[in-house]
């Protein structure tokens, strides 16, 4: 991690659906008290947070339309309201909430090392090392083989079962006029080792455990992580390489463009089940007993035990994600997850440090 997470804003779109029996006459007062309490509260929340809002509603027909806030050093808003006698009184609102204040700081990194789980060689797609988690010592993958071997020009070493799809990356790459190099692939215990003690030497430790890992704690270690650079460029660690075209074809073909979410009652999203810590990439998850009690399961000739699912950081890397709640039994999780607490027991919250995510939810599960 190069340094703390920014909160993100979250786009949120409520949505009140009409009474059954509600009557003509009723459904204009209604509307007009909605809409009032609704722009009243948007207006204290645009001064208070610098938060645009826009309303949206009733649906058939219209009946109120208020523009987007102004932008800071814009004119002032100019609002415009029309009413009618709807039949339905379904009110949206689309606001940008800014992070809630009384949110606390996320923790400070903790360092230690503990026996990483799952670290068998055929286990890689479970392994995990970070801070406080690290391999154990002697780790070297039976596999490893020459990055060469995907068209790549380097000495480097990774595991067999990267190749083919290192080399369907290269092939891509080359078809759109991109030429990659490896900068590192594959590192022993005592080559981290050097490379962690190098950036000690040169930017002191503190800084150093910001952006490098130590021995044991490394994923080039697990030898299915590469960092790339531009062919016959220098260190990709620089602007130059973040604004050269080769990166931007990383970004542009790596991550998913639009991630669509449910939310668990137990905060999970995916199959990522809350949990003292959770898994970066693809995984199969022991599913939780919550989840077990879906209906959706309840219903099925079979009981499955496991799911298959994207990692936290999967989603993450999404370009953009909607979150979609609904029903009375997600009011609870739904409640949790606006506090902004960001914990793995609650895997929804890590949403929070996602720069765009939409959030959609009805009244009836708030």
């Amino acid at each position: 991690m190069n340094g703390r997470p920014e909160r993100a804003q979250t786009n949120v779109r409520l949505v009140r659906r009409a009474q059954p029996g509600t009557t003509r006459s009723r459904a204009l007062p209604l509307t007009v008290t909605i809409v009032v309490i609704t722009v009243f509260v948007a207006a204290v929340s645009t001064r208070a947070t610098g938060s645009g809002a826009t309303l949206i509603g009733p649906i058939d027909p219209p009946a109120v339309s208020v523009p987007d806030a102004p932008s800071p050093g814009s004119a002032g808003p100019s609002a415009k309201a029309t009413s009618s006698a709807p039949r339905a009184t379904s009110v949206a609102l689309l606001a940008t909430l800014s992070p809630f204040p009384t949110t606390p700081p996320l923790p400070a990194c903790r360092y230690a090392d503990e026996p990483a789980a799952n670290a068998a060689y055929d286990a890689w797609q479970r392994t995990i090392v970070d801070t406080t988690s690290r391999l154990p010592k002697g780790y070297v993958p039976p596999d490893l083989v020459p990055v060469s071997r995907a068209g790549l020009s380097s000495r480097s070493t990774i595991r067999r079962i990267a190749i083919a799809d290192l080399k369907a990356l290269v092939k891509t790459g080359r078809k759109a006029g991109v030429r990659l190099a490896v900068e590192s692939a594959y590192r022993s215990e005592a080559r981290q080792r050097r490379t962690f003690e190098g950036w000690v030497r040169s930017s002191g430790e503190a800084e150093a455990r910001r952006f490098s890992a130590r021995p044991g704690h490394s994923e080039h270690e697990l030898g299915t992580a590469i960092d790339f650079k531009a062919a016959g460029g220098g260190s990709p660690w620089t602007q130059a390489f973040a604004r050269s075209r080769q990166a931007r074809w990383l970004a542009a073909n790596g991550p998913i463009d639009l991630c669509v979410l449910g939310l668990g009652v137990n905060g999970h999203i995916a199959f990522n089940e809350p949990a003292s810590f959770l898994q970066a990439g693809p995984h199969v998850a022991r599913l939780a007993p919550a989840s077990l009690r879906h209906s959706m399961l309840q219903e099925s000739r079979t009981r499955p035990r496991f799911g298959l699912t994207l990692g936290m950081a999967n989603l993450l890397q999404s370009r953009r994600i909607l979150l979609l709640v609904s029903g009375s039994a997600k009011r609870r999780p739904l409640a949790r997850l606006l506090e902004g607490k960001i914990s793995p027991a609650f895997p929804a919250s890590f949403l929070w440090l996602h720069p765009d995510v939409t959030l959609f939810f009805d009244f009836g599960g708030f």
